[in-house]
């Protein structure tokens, strides 16, 4: 006989509209964690499985996997140590790989969760962000996955993360296109990037992005945001120069411009993180809008001979969630 810790954490979507590097949000596509604990009948052992999407393609070596690795830090910088268990850990993944939703930073998640149940730390989640950090760079894909909802996240003068959630109107709903292409590495993508941009593209974001996060922030509130939501996801910092990275994308970021009047539930579009897929926000039940939507993104990818999938999909606004049984 042995416990069961069971983990399940959300996919993210960063880099939202204009929030480059700071906006983000828990999308519901999930890393699902069994960590199996049983008394060693010899020696203590940890080994993985994994299944779903992306299986194939995940290390399942202790010493090469991302999330065994995560908890090894974890362990390692919290002076702890693991116990003297048989610990097996089953992964059910949902969430596409290398598609800018976070898989990684869900990898790095469940690890620190993981860590902190074995070794009994008591870490709260801004304590398990501290060290997600460590691992990967990405405050914003972290903290939507740890907290859900609609993050605002930066990292402070001294390197710490300092991240607010707030949650979502269930008004609003997501719909993620992911489309059958390489995605860049975030060296390449970032580098497409200029150095420096003018006074005026860097009002026009500061202006988008406060808007949007009022507008995410309104939570059950949505009477009057129609005419605006398209504006407040409009862009100049980082979607304008990764359009050459993913064909189709000029075309479905031009969407607001003529889909608006045949879909008035269509609130906006975004690339997802880094890319290429792609993240539309519209209002709930609006079932056959909500298929148009889809179709034209689809569309989009299609004129440039690239096939994709959508997943109707709600907004996580729970964040990592664990328990043991």
């Amino acid at each position: 006989m042995g416990r069961v810790l069971s983990i399940r954490v959300p996919a993210s979507s960063a880099n939202l509209g204009p929030g480059f590097d700071a906006l983000s949000m828990g999308v519901g596509v999930y890393l699902h964690v069994k960590v199996h604990v049983e008394e060693a009948s010899e020696a203590p052992s940890l080994s993985l499985s994994y299944d779903g999407v992306g299986s194939s393609a995940i290390a399942i070596n202790v010493e090469a996997n991302l999330l065994s690795k995560t908890i090894s830090h974890v362990v390692n910088r919290a002076n702890a140590k693991l116990p003297s268990n048989r610990i097996n850990i089953s992964v059910h993944n949902e969430i596409p790989l290398s598609k800018g939703l976070g898989s990684s930073a869900a990898a790095v998640v469940a690890g620190c969760v993981i860590a902190n149940e074995l070794c009994n730390l008591k870490f709260d989640k801004l304590q398990l962000m501290k060290y997600a950090l460590e691992i990967e760079n990405h405050p914003d894909n972290l903290s939507a996955a740890l907290f859900g909802g609609f993050v605002v996240s930066c990292v402070d003068s001294n390197g710490e993360c300092r991240a607010f959630s707030t949650e979502v109107s269930q008004q609003i709903q997501a719909t993620i296109i992911v489309p059958d292409i390489e995605k860049k590495s975030t060296a390449e993508a970032r580098a497409v990037l200029p150095t420096s941009y003018t006074r005026a593209e860097t009002v026009f974001n500061i202006q988008r992005a406060s808007l949007l996060t009022l507008l995410l922030s309104r939570a059950q509130k949505m009477d009057g945001i129609d005419n605006i939501f398209s504006v407040a996801m409009e862009d100049k910092i980082h979607q304008p120069y990764r359009k050459q990275l993913v064909p189709g994308l000029e075309e479905i970021l031009d969407l607001p411009k003529t889909i608006a009047k045949t879909c008035p539930s269509f609130l906006g579009v975004c690339m997802s993180g880094a890319g290429p897929s792609v993240l539309i926000l519209s209002k709930s039940g609006h079932n056959d809008e909500r298929i148009t939507l889809v179709q034209a993104v689809q569309s989009c990818f299609a004129q440039h001979k690239v096939t994709s999938v959508p997943h109707l999909v709600n907004i996580d606004n729970t964040g990592t969630w664990w328990e043991w049984q």
